[in-house]
């Protein structure tokens, strides 16, 4: 069985600037390779979950979406870092258009994505996986498989000139920690392993 993080993409990883997607937006937030690179020392499993309803309410495209990941994904393999998987649902219930608008299992806080990683990496130990992100969504989608994931919550672009306060604190039932940086959310997961 495989240790995870389960890593929100936009404002967790990278700059969320809103609908990200373009390749010249690409930014890395401050920590993220140096926290990445210690997680996958440890033994953890790396795989991003994000939701991209920009995608199913027609502001770009799933080749836009993948051209951006190519790029994020070719700046961590620079220093080494392995990303898993990556998994995204473009779906949008009220605001999709055409195939796109459906009531899916993947759009967060269901757990469509998490249970798309089990079946893509094999048999998952929850009890010592996390879900890291900047919102009380990310964090519930890995609750709603197990309630043994252990979660962090970080601010939106931690960081970043466009940092946003917390959205929720440890009094919300899907926050198990709360950190100031990805940075600071590795050491609790390298601290509680």
């Amino acid at each position: 069985m495989k240790k995870v993080i389960f890593l929100d993409r936009d404002g967790t990883l990278n700059r969320d600037a809103g609908y990200t997607h373009k390749i010249e937006d690409h930014e890395i937030l401050s920590g993220v390779v140096d926290g990445l690179a210690q997680l996958q020392a440890a033994g953890y499993y790396l795989v991003i979950l994000t939701s991209q309803s920009g995608i199913g309410r027609g502001m770009y495209t799933e080749a836009q979406y993948h051209a951006f990941m190519d790029t994020m994904l070719a700046h961590f393999q620079e220093h080494n870092i392995e990303i898993h998987e990556h998994l995204f649902c473009p779906h949008h219930a009220e605001e999709g258009i055409g195939e796109y608008k459906i009531d899916c299992e993947c759009r967060k806080p269901k757990p469509g994505l998490v249970k798309q990683a089990e079946a893509a990496i094999g048999p998952i130990d929850y009890a010592h996986s996390w879900s890291i992100g900047d919102a009380v969504r990310d964090l519930a989608m890995a609750k709603e498989i197990s309630r043994e994931v252990h979660t962090i919550l970080l601010p939106k672009n931690a960081g970043s000139d466009i940092e946003k306060e917390l959205e929720a604190t440890t009094d919300d039932e899907h926050v198990d920690f709360t950190a100031n940086n990805f940075l600071e959310a590795t050491q609790i997961v390298m601290q509680h392993s």
